[in-house]
């Protein structure tokens, strides 16, 4: 059985662009739950036939808590049940495009605890074929809260390839498809707010990725296609906040509750009724999985009914207290990580100048220093295509270079920047 290891957390996972192109009709946990097969199984991927993971370590991984375990095996559940289209924007020429399942079987054994699958035969052949690969960062999609976001983020990356900066344009309908599934029948401009916009505040907001709606081609007073272009940023300080549309959101991809039903219901019922019956919903599910009796209980259709008539309690005016100090203590906390940021750039950039006038050789040592220890994952890839001339690797030099230092690091080249650092301070 493949087992996680915690130095391995940050590792890339390798996804084929037919599988990126895909029908996103998987909820977001779906979708990341199979990121996470693909990680995990990655030495043995086309060597066994079947495999078997640890619950634990896919739970670790979405970064989720034991009591969140029901609704992984649900979503886990939901790769081998759903069939999706796939490679809708026919990137890789030498594939056609098709339907199928993303697992074929997906089984638990509750008593040890692992999850055991296999994989069509043709993901299995995509993603041993070297010429079409993208590359996913795991715990960048942790942070992910909508399945628009999940499925852009990956499109983004798959039009990026070894560039710095791209442009890329689908039609309407395939833009649809993507991100929502066949099923979306929204007015562009309901699609445009409810849909991109909150993937896009998303994926600038929590990745390294900057992307733009920059262009809407229109037939007529139609849009019939659009345009983005996608920047990869050096850095980006994942934010605290999840966007407005994060009930929307939750009642589709979480509830089960349709579209336009959630729509409606956004823009009539005010948040904290929304909230609290999502709440109750889920108290009474669980309570419905305890009796067994799960298969009888329909959650998109009881959330509905528990918004629109408002079964739940209101919150006593002691739990409002809590939650408006909760709502005061996530804002003093994210100012508090703008202040470390800060800090952190004076730091790097007092490193910077020091590094800058030592002598070559000592230059010379910490960089193969960074060589030796410091290269990992796409740096890694990156460095042995470019070399030191890429400011992508020079970046991550001083990151690295910065963290050592501040850690105390001994040796040659860094006891020299440590002194020069103490004789600045005592001047200031």
């Amino acid at each position: 059985m493949t087992s996680l290891k915690n130095e391995e957390i940050n590792v890339i996972v390798k996804k084929h662009k037919a599988i990126i192109n895909c029908e996103n009709s998987l909820p977001l946990a779906s979708r990341k739950i199979f990121n996470i097969l693909l990680f995990l199984v990655k030495d043995r991927f086309g060597k066994d036939i079947e495999h078997q993971v640890s619950e634990s370590d896919v739970i670790a991984l979405l970064n989720k808590t034991d009591k969140d375990i029901t609704s992984a095996r649900i979503n886990y559940k939901k790769l081998a049940a759903t069939v999706i289209e796939y490679n809708i924007l026919n990137n890789d020429k030498d594939h056609l495009n098709g339907v199928g399942t993303m697992l074929a079987p997906a089984e638990i054994n509750t008593t040890k605890k692992t999850w055991n699958f296999s994989f069509p035969p043709n993901i299995v052949k995509w993603v041993q074929d070297p010429k079409s690969f993208v590359f996913l960062d795991i715990t960048t999609q942790e942070r992910f809260c909508s399945k628009y976001s999940q499925a852009l983020w990956e499109i983004c990356i798959g039009s990026l390839e070894d560039q710095l900066e791209s442009y890329f344009s689908v039609t309407l309908d395939e833009c649809r498809m993507l991100m929502c599934g066949k099923d979306n029948h929204q007015t562009y401009k309901d699609f445009k707010r409810r849909v991109i916009s909150v993937a896009l505040n998303e994926i600038n907001e929590k990745s390294l990725l900057h992307v733009k709606l920059y262009k809407e081609v229109k037939e007529g007073r139609r849009v019939s296609e659009l345009v983005f272009v996608v920047t990869k940023q050096d850095y980006a300080e994942p934010s605290l906040f999840a966007s407005n549309d994060d009930l929307y959101i939750k009642m589709v991809d979480v509830f089960g509750i349709t579209a336009n039903v959630a729509r409606l219901m956004a823009e009539k019922y005010d948040d904290d009724r929304i909230s609290r019956n999502l709440e109750y919903t889920e108290q009474q599910y669980r309570k419905a999985i305890k009796n067994n009796k799960e298969s009888q209980f329909n959650l998109g259709a009881y959330a509905t009914s528990a918004i629109t008539k408002d079964y739940a309690p209101k919150h006593p005016q002691l739990l409002i207290n809590i939650i408006e100090e909760k709502a005061k203590k996530k804002e003093m906390e994210s100012n508090v990580i703008v202040l470390k940021k800060k800090a952190g750039e004076e730091a790097m950039n007092r490193v910077i100048s020091i590094f800058e006038a030592l002598d070559r050789n000592l230059q010379m040592t910490l960089k193969n220093e960074f060589e030796k220890n410091g290269l990992r994952g796409p740096v890694k890839k990156i460095f042995d295509q470019e070399g030191w001339s890429s400011e992508r690797i020079n970046s991550h030099f001083y990151i690295f270079l910065t963290a050592q230092v501040e850690q105390g690091r001994k040796g040659e080249g860094y006891d020299q920047i440590i002194k020069l650092l103490k004789m600045n301070d005592e001047l200031d």
